[in-house]
């Protein structure tokens, strides 16, 4: 043992040499440990509430009064909604991004599992994810925009192995969820918003209509007709926008 005489040669002459580590010794190590864990943990805490803040502060500049928001334990995203503007907003605080849209740039979500598309149905009426592997690699949501910079978002669930019993997977599981839930809401709104401006065409209200509203009645029927039959509003909503247009 280089730099300890004594003990060279000992161990020369084949001297097993026990050395005696004072207790003191150990709950020092202890100790050091111990201010480690809360040095770390104190590190954790004070990121998540800076994140926290980030997201506070961009919704309420950018957003305005929020009708329903999601975050994760971490604040590493945030997707809020506000349905009296009209606008959502997605918000990643650890990388200081934040956008701010208008319902009508969502064109569609999905859930992915290792490269594999969740059917949405599954996903929002609780039905189990998951594989025959047991064990899930990737878990993200997807989320297409139409938007001049930027086409598409991801917002990570799960990058490295989980198992489909762990607590990081369910966790990951119901933040796709409610992550999805409120992008239904925003479609849904969004959907509505076209609507209240449309009806079905109907060739038999032509004479019921005045000369000056008939042509763009019909226009805006066409284009109810094309929703419903696009599958974006119910056949109840397009019913009652039909009848609102018909007076």
């Amino acid at each position: 043992i280089i730099g300890y005489p004594l003990l060279n040669s000992a161990a020369a002459l084949g001297i097993i040499v026990i050395i005696a580590i004072p207790a003191t010794s150990t709950v020092f190590v202890l100790r050091k440990r111990k201010k480690q864990i809360m040095e770390i943990t104190q590190s954790f805490y004070t990121s998540i509430e800076k994140n926290r803040a980030y997201s506070v502060d961009v919704l309420e500049k950018s957003l305005g009064k929020t009708s329903k928001a999601f975050s994760d334990t971490g604040y590493e995203y945030t997707l809020a909604i506000n349905q009296a503007n009209h606008k959502w907003g997605l918000i990643f605080p650890s990388k200081r991004l934040q956008f701010v849209f208008d319902f009508s740039v969502l064109i569609d979500f999905s859930i992915y599992e290792d490269g594999n598309k969740i059917a949405l149905g599954a996903q929002l009426n609780g039905i189990s994810f998951g594989t025959i592997t047991n064990i899930c690699k990737d878990l993200h949501v997807e989320i297409v925009v139409n938007t001049a910079k930027q086409s598409r978002f991801v917002i990570p669930l799960i990058t490295e192995n989980a198992a489909h019993n762990s607590i990081e997977y369910r966790y990951a599981v119901n933040s796709a969820k409610e992550i999805c839930a409120l992008l239904s809401i925003i479609k849904a709104d969004n959907a509505a918003l076209h609507a209240s401006t449309v009806s079905i065409p109907n060739n038999s209200i032509q004479q019921a209509m005045p000369d000056g509203t008939r042509e763009s009645r019909l226009d805006d029927l066409g284009k109810l007709f094309e929703l419903k039959k696009q599958g974006i509003i119910t056949e109840e909503e397009f019913s009652i926008k039909k009848r609102q247009i018909l007076g």
